[in-house]
């Protein structure tokens, strides 16, 4: 054999896909797998992780964090592939440009934006106006809040406009279609058959942020479920339910229920969650509206609003914030995890059988409050120690999984934990992005994407401010690159690629 590029010898390797829990050591060579065993080949680079886990790279299906600042964070937390496709964008191809020109330390791809080509259509921006939009899809969905007519059902002329827009973005490379119901949950059915039937067409999944989820006056999470799985039985569209816990905090059991007699039936429906009791959006989202909120039984101080970290005190002060700052994020306890039953309720819905972890991570927020007036500088890093807020989902995520639902609760075994947050991914995105196939295990041939920790010494950061990313991972090889060594990010490597639906149309 060759002489290696970088060994990583004595470490407890776990690989739910090759069914892997043994001590064995990891050779690679230009940027893959190359040697798999026990014996010790000559390498360039040895990383002696005696007393720790390697484990395929995390790979995570829902981050909104898509700029610097994100990825490295996401990076201290495990991650190799962090993909936007709840959202999406649109233009597609000038969200790939935009990450491909700043460079990325993790692997990265985006679906195709539905709301945003809604917002396109509906609002009937022109060349120019799409050209304003902000780089940052998630910045450019905030801009879109000061908006309304994207929020309405779309006409029979608008329809196929909109249909054909997404399309579009698929002919570009996007990795599925992104589709914010509960943003515009007016929608009409037809226009979701019709995206459900793109979907089946061109063998790609749906992401989907259900019609109504938890608190929503009317309306239950459970019909929203049921209403995919019919979409998914009439159609055929493999349909993937983002923050499943979050969206069903208040219907976790019979939600369940209908989820797996979907997937007993054979219906290729799949879901995700992430281990926080709190979710984050926009606060002008119409499920957040103050009528909605009081109608459902909701106090305002459910809600907090990130830039200034005020707990909204009455409903008048949440109307009147969302005519102030429509785009601005802030913060919704679904689940109060102080109490043994909303904590029992969260972790039911963690447990639910084959169901992926992904972050649902946001971008760092500057705080109103800052010592010298001037936006921070994100794009440095360390980041700056004040100033700056962002959930913690977006530091801790998968820290968080292995820490609280393996180590310290064992109500997950290591296994399964890191088969939610590499092969489960890996699989739910393969059938439609061949390259997928190439990630979430450690065979030989696979892409070099590897993560190395201590469990014992995992500390994931559950606080807004300051923004502090996990503890505990040693170190994260993408594509054979370092990114993080010795526990310490590597700023200067930059070395994540665009995944496409195709390896070989889309190229740098």
């Amino acid at each position: 054999m060759e002489p290696l590029d970088l060994l990583i010898a004595h470490g407890r390797v776990v690989d739910p896909q090759n069914h892997r829990d043994a001590a064995l050591n990891i050779g690679i060579a230009a940027g893959r797998i190359a040697y798999v065993g026990t014996e010790l080949p000559t390498a360039q680079t040895v990383i002696d992780a005696t007393g720790k886990i390697v484990a395929p790279g995390f790979i995570d299906l829902h981050s909104h964090a898509q700029d610097l600042a994100g990825h490295r964070l996401q990076a201290l937390d495990g991650v190799t592939t962090s993909l936007e496709l709840e959202g999406g964008a649109t233009p597609v191809a000038a969200s790939y440009a935009w990450s491909q020109s700043e460079g990325r330390p993790l692997h990265y791809g985006y679906s195709a934006g539905w709301l945003y080509a809604r917002a396109i259509i509906k609002e009937q921006l022109d060349d120019a106006a799409i050209a304003a939009l902000p780089s940052l899809p998630l910045e450019a969905f905030s801009a879109l809040q000061q908006g309304t007519a994207w929020a309405e059902p779309a006409t029979a002329e608008e329809l196929p406009r909109i249909i054909d827009l997404v399309e579009a973005q698929l002919d570009a490379g996007a990795l599925g279609i992104g589709v914010l119901l509960g943003y515009a949950p007016r929608t009409e059915p037809e226009e979701l058959r019709a995206l459900g039937e793109l979907a089946t067409r061109r063998s790609v999944p749906l992401f989907v942020h259900i019609r109504w989820g938890a608190r929503v006056p009317g309306h239950t999470p459970v019909e929203a479920i049921e209403e995919l799985i019919a979409l998914s039985r009439q159609t055929g569209a493999r349909v993937h339910i983002c923050h499943f816990a979050s969206s069903n905090a208040s219907t976790v059991e019979a939600s369940s229920r209908a989820l797996l007699a979907a997937q007993d039936e054979g219906l290729p429906v799949t879901t995700e969650s992430y281990p926080f009791g709190l979710a984050s959006t926009v606060i002008g989202a119409e499920f957040l509206a103050p009528e909605s909120l009081e109608a459902a039984g909701a106090p305002a101080h459910i809600v907090t609003y990130l830039k200034t970290g005020e707990n909204i005190s009455s409903y008048q002060r949440l109307a009147e914030l969302r005519a102030a700052d429509p785009g601005g994020l802030c913060v919704i306890r679904y689940y109060d995890e102080a109490e043994p039953d909303q904590l029992d309720d969260l972790t039911q819905a963690l447990s639910l059988p084959g169901a992926a972890f992904a972050s649902d991570a946001m971008v760092v927020q500057q705080l109103a409050e800052n010592t010298n007036g001037a936006p921070a500088d994100v794009t440095q890093w360390p980041l700056p120690d004040h100033g700056l807020t962002v959930h913690p989902r977006t530091t801790s995520c998968f820290v968080r999984a292995i820490a609280w639902l393996h180590r310290d609760t064992a109500t997950l075994s290591l296994s399964d934990v890191i088969e939610r947050s590499t092969a489960i991914p890996a699989r739910i995105l393969a059938d439609a992005v061949p390259p997928m196939r190439d990630k979430g295990h450690l065979g030989p041939g696979a892409d070099a994407d590897v993560v190395v920790f201590d469990l014992n010494a995992l500390r994931p950061n559950t606080s807004f401010v300051p923004v502090t990313p996990s503890a505990g991972v040693d170190h994260v090889l993408v594509a054979g690159t370092p990114v993080v060594s010795h526990g310490a990010l590597q700023p200067e490597h930059r070395p994540g690629e665009p995944v496409y639906t195709t390896a070989s149309t889309h190229t740098r």
